[in-house]
C-alpha cells in the first residue's frame, strides 16, 4: 500500500465508508497526529484505521465539518503542522482548504476524496488555488482487498472444505491484523465485506451442527489479488 508522510491527517467521519477508513490504517502509520471527526453514529464503527476518535457534539449540518476546520488552524498556530491531509468526499472540504491556504501561505494542504464522488472541475480548481489532491481510496483499494484475499486464504487453509465463517473473519480482523478494534453487528459487517469483495454464502460449516455461512471469496477479486501480487515480484 502507498503510504504517506504528514504532519497531521483529519479524516470528516460524515463523508467516508468504514471500509475507506480501514484502508487509511497503513496510509498514515507515520504520520504522527492521525484524527477521525465523527458523531454519536460512530461509536459503534469498531475501526478507525489506528486513528484518534474524535466525538463532535451534533449542534447542525456542518458540525463536523466546523470541527475539523477549527482544529486544522488549531495545529498550524500551536503545534507547528504544516503539512496537512484532509479525507473527506465532501466538496466544501475544498472550500476549507482554499480558505486555510489563503490565510497560512506555508500551510501544505492536500484533500483527498474518491476521484467519481468529487470529479475533474474540483480537483483542477484545488491545484489552482495551491491545493493539492489526492485520489487516496483509488491508491489504496487494490491492495487493500489484496490483503484481505490473502487473510481469506490462510483461514481457508485450516478447513478441509476451504470455507471461512464470517464469525472466524471477523476474529482474525481484530486479533491478527488489528484492523478493528471490537466486533460489528453482522449486518454491519456483512456489508462491509461486500463491500471489499466478498459475497456470503449459506453452506452448511461442517465443523458446526448450526450451520453457520461461509464467507467465499468473489472470482473477481481472486483476479485483482493475482495482479497485485505480481506487481509486487521484483
Amino acid at each position: 500500500m502507498t503510504s504517506f508522510q504528514y504532519d497531521a491527517v483529519l479524516v470528516d467521519g460524515d463523508n467516508v465508508s468504514r471500509v475507506e477508513v480501514m484502508m487509511l490504517r497503513h496510509a498514515f502509520h507515520d504520520t504522527p497526529i492521525r484524527k477521525f471527526f465523527g458523531g454519536a453514529s460512530h461509536v459503534n464503527w469498531g475501526w478507525f484505521g489506528g486513528m484518534e476518535f474524535v466525538a463532535v457534539p451534533k449542534m447542525g449540518k456542518e458540525s463536523v465539518d466546523r470541527a475539523v476546520a477549527m482544529e486544522a488552524v488549531r495545529l498550524y498556530l500551536q503545534h507547528d503542522v504544516r503539512s496537512l491531509m484532509l479525507v473527506s468526499h465532501d466538496m466544501d472540504y475544498g472550500d476549507t482548504a482554499v480558505h486555510l491556504k489563503s490565510m497560512f501561505s506555508e500551510f501544505d494542504i492536500t484533500v483527498a476524496a474518491n476521484p467519481s464522488r468529487v470529479g475533474h472541475e474540483y480537483q483542477e480548481k484545488l491545484q489552482e488555488c495551491g491545493v493539492h489532491y489526492e485520489p487516496l481510496f483509488d491508491l489504496q483499494r487494490p491492495a487493500m482487498m489484496a490483503r484481505m484475499f490473502d487473510l481469506h486464504q490462510k483461514l481457508a487453509a485450516k478447513h478441509p472444505q476451504g470455507l471461512v465463517r464470517i464469525e472466524d473473519m471477523g476474529s482474525a480482523l481484530i486479533d491478527d491484523d488489528q484492523y478493528m478494534t471490537r466486533r460489528l453487528k453482522p449486518r454491519q459487517f456483512r456489508a462491509d465485506m461486500r463491500d471489499l469483495g466478498f459475497f456470503l454464502t449459506e453452506k452448511a460449516f461442517s465443523a458446526t451442527p448450526d450451520g453457520q455461512p461461509a464467507l467465499v471469496v468473489n472470482p473477481r477479486d481472486e483476479e485483482l489479488y493475482a495482479a497485485w501480487a505480481t506487481s509486487q515480484c521484483p
